[in-house]
């Protein structure tokens, strides 16, 4: 049982981290981007003067649980079944308490499957609720996430046409709407995040987010939705909370869009590279936008990498990714190498792609980048490193060696290290 001292700690510094957040000015123009109130891009997160609220985020995660998302054991064999954005009423009803709503969402609400069975389970419709998201795979089941992916093309193609206008005059490779086969590719990432979802050693909520455009202002934002989620953990239903915060985020991936509204997915996708932390306590807020939701619920290592249709290392600068993978762990791992060439091979097995395995990967992999380097170190180096962390009374001392394949690339595993015990 938690001790009364340490809850009234925890509010105290949840307290004081968003008091932080709302007095500095430049947060909150950075969160005025962060939140969809379900109207489009406009905010409903941080208030102005002191009215300082965490908005329809923690709503929706803190009121009647029976909305929540159901376990899956409960759900097996649920027919197809849709849920919008978090907090988004458009169908006119009066808000979270309203019957009409309730009922709707009971209807269109649908488990994760902590199975990893999600791909075959049912579909929602996008976010038009158009029935044509129902697309039958010809035996009889729902395809996952159809609605989303339908819309890639256009969303890829608004991206090229903004960021033309900002005179970026790269020859992207076009994304033809005809020749761009949503069904398949959505099949197969509906297998690709089952297979990582249920081959990962410790507990792990993995979802994919979507490039999609604002139907407001035209932005090109990432969202991700239950279809495109899997859930495996002793913590699921913490799990599926940061799932639903996450849904209710915007991560701006316009050419218009300031950094700090990218968060963890919009870098990813706009720098085509994977992005890991073994905690994410390691980010600050600005840097990690739902880092306090991550927190209590519990999540530990991140890693989010890109996806793509054709190869990046033949296509470096002109393919835009389908979207971004975002996979939380439940542990503090250190072997996020080992996690990353996992789940490439998932989705290298499906008939896509990612990259960046040249700077995360296992630690014999690394090695072999500076195995050349390695052989004209001193075999004396971690005595040198000893004695200069006893002298300067630092806990810590690694070297960093220039990898093989490229001068500009640094990599520490099998380099000369010390750790200071007595520091």
């Amino acid at each position: 049982m938690t001790d009364p001292d340490e809850r009234s700690g925890k509010q105290q510094g949840d307290d004081a981290l968003w008091k932080n957040l709302a007095d500095d000015a430049s947060l909150i123009d950075i969160f005025n981007h962060i939140v969809d109130d379900g109207d489009g891009p406009e905010p409903n997160l941080i208030g102005t003067g002191d009215d300082v609220t965490l908005g329809h985020v923690w709503d929706e995660l803190e009121h009647d649980t029976g909305r929540n998302l159901q376990d899956p054991a409960e759900m097996r064999g649920a027919g197809a079944g849709g849920v919008g954005n978090v907090g988004a009423h458009r169908d006119g009803s009066g808000g979270p308490n309203d019957p009409r709503d309730r009922e709707n969402q009971d209807h269109q609400r649908r488990s994760l499957d902590e199975r990893g069975s999600g791909g075959g389970s049912g579909v929602g419709p996008d976010r038009d609720s158009n029935p044509e998201s129902l697309l039958d795979d010809g035996n009889g089941s729902a395809v996952p996430a159809f609605g989303f992916m339908r819309g890639f093309p256009a969303a890829a193609g608004e991206l090229v046409r903004l960021r033309r206008e900002g005179g970026d005059n790269t020859r992207y490779k076009g994304v033809s709407e005809d020749q761009f086969e949503a069904k398949n590719l959505a099949l197969r990432i509906g297998q690709a995040l089952t297979e990582m979802s249920e081959g990962l050693e410790c507990g792990s909520l993995v979802q994919l987010f979507i490039p999609t455009v604002s139907s407001g202002n035209r932005a090109v934002t990432l969202c991700t939705s239950s279809d495109l989620a899997r859930v495996k953990t002793v913590h699921g239903d913490k799990f599926r909370r940061y799932h639903e915060a996450s849904r209710a985020f915007v991560f701006d991936v316009s050419p218009s869009a300031v950094d700090s509204t990218h968060g963890v997915p919009g870098r990813v996708f706009l720098y085509k590279n994977p992005e890991w932390t073994p905690s994410v306590c390691c980010y600050r807020p600005t840097e990690y936008l739902r880092l306090a939701i991550a927190i209590d619920c519990l999540v530990q290592s991140s890693l989010a990498f890109p996806v793509f249709t054709h190869d990046p290392q033949l296509e470096p600068h002109t393919q835009i990714p389908i979207g971004v993978v975002e996979i939380m762990l439940d542990t503090q791992t250190t072997n996020l190498g080992d996690v990353f060439d996992f789940v490439s091979a998932c989705v290298r097995r499906r008939g896509m792609f990612t990259c960046g395995s040249e700077l995360l990967a296992s630690e014999t992999a690394m090695r072999r980048q500076i195995a050349d380097t390695l052989a004209n170190v001193s075999d004396t180096s971690n005595v040198e490193l000893e004695h200069m962390c006893r002298a300067l009374g630092v806990p810590f001392a690694q070297c960093w060696l220039p990898s093989s394949e490229d001068p500009n690339r640094l990599v520490a595993a099998g380099a000369p290290f010390f750790v200071n015990d007595r520091a």
